[in-house]
């Protein structure tokens, strides 16, 4: 994953999370990550992510949008619900 910072740096990184609810994330993040992960695996941690920002942060929404990246293409799946991906 390659993240631009705000001065317009760019960085490759294993992950990343930006936003308010950024610092729960990484939380997450940094528990659960390992190299290597399938992409189900990585939805699941993903999501677990982005659900503890948002039971965290009132800024963070209220939903999820998972994009999954593969020699097919990108899907784009819009879930109002986590539990439907746990």
């Amino acid at each position: 994953i390659y993240s631009i910072g705000p001065g317009g740096s760019v960085m490759e990184e294993p992950y990343n999370a930006t936003g308010s609810g950024s610092p729960f994330a990484y939380g997450v993040l940094e528990q659960q990550f390992e190299e290597g992960l399938s992409n189900e695996e990585a939805k699941t941690v993903a999501t677990d992510a982005v659900k503890s920002a948002v039971e965290r942060d009132t800024a963070s929404g209220n939903g999820i949008i998972i994009s999954e990246i593969t020699d097919a293409g990108v899907d784009i799946e819009v879930h109002d619900d986590f539990d439907e991906l746990l």
